[in-house]
């Protein structure tokens, strides 16, 4: 409970607020309604309400699929942009992300793609190899991925952008990225659904690394608990 107000509190607008009541309202209610209340638009990661952009953004997209979001962010943009770092674990959504990632990279700025998980340090850990958007980190299974983590791949760069959808390691990355995020404050879109104690502990975990961020969240689905997604701008 302390840690569900302190979430509440650290929000920024009122709006995050509503968001947060009705998200905690489901859990006790299960009742669906709650999300067409709660869902201002479906489209997500990239909102102009709150983030600008410039032709100089170098973004990591952690859980990149098949580029669902890279299409996004290069419609959003023109194909005016620094860098795009996709990260995708999963060997067929890679194959169909890299099919993707051929047909615009041509007109745009520079794209790339890895077959790797982003985690909090370099290694092996269970996958689940579902060969869809929910293939994630297990505990056990017959099958094992490599991971990376945002600071060791990011070194020397200027981040200015961070997106997860890692299927509840977002915690994990966070913490794998925290130099990064210390360092060049980009902004911040990470999901909070998958585990539903990142409801409140992202919240948290990005303001402790971070005291000067702002805090919004956001629900984008109209029809159920999935696409709950926290924003941390400066």
């Amino acid at each position: 409970m302390e840690e569900l107000q302190r979430t509440y509190e650290l929000l920024e607008d009122q709006l995050s607020k509503e968001v947060f009541l009705g998200l905690v309202k489901y859990v006790f209610t299960q009742r669906p309604e709650i999300f067409e209340e709660i869902t201002l638009s479906e489209e997500q990661y990239f909102l102009t309400d709150i983030f600008d952009f410039s032709i100089d953004e170098c973004i990591i997209d952690g859980g990149a699929f098949t580029g669902d979001t890279l299409q996004k962010y290069y419609e959003l943009s023109g194909g005016k942009f620094k860098e795009i770092y996709c990260f995708e674990p999963d060997n067929d959504n890679f194959y169909k992300l890299s099919e993707n990632v051929n047909k615009i990279k041509k007109t745009s700025g520079d794209i790339k793609i890895y077959n790797l998980g982003l985690f909090n340090k370099a290694g092996k850990v269970y996958f689940s190899n579902s060969h869809n958007s929910a293939a994630c980190i297990v505990d056990e299974a017959d099958y094992y991925i490599q991971v990376t983590s945002v600071d060791e791949v990011m070194k020397t760069n200027k981040v200015t952008m961070i997106k997860l959808d890692v299927e509840g390691a977002e915690v994990e990355t966070i913490m794998g990225a925290k130099n990064t995020i210390m360092k060049h404050k980009p902004k911040l879109a990470i999901c909070n659904y998958h585990l539903s104690s990142d409801l409140w502990k992202i919240p948290l975990v990005i303001r402790d690394l971070v005291p000067q961020y702002k805090i919004y969240l956001r629900h984008h689905n109209s029809k159920c608990w999935y696409e709950s997604v926290v924003y941390a701008k400066l």
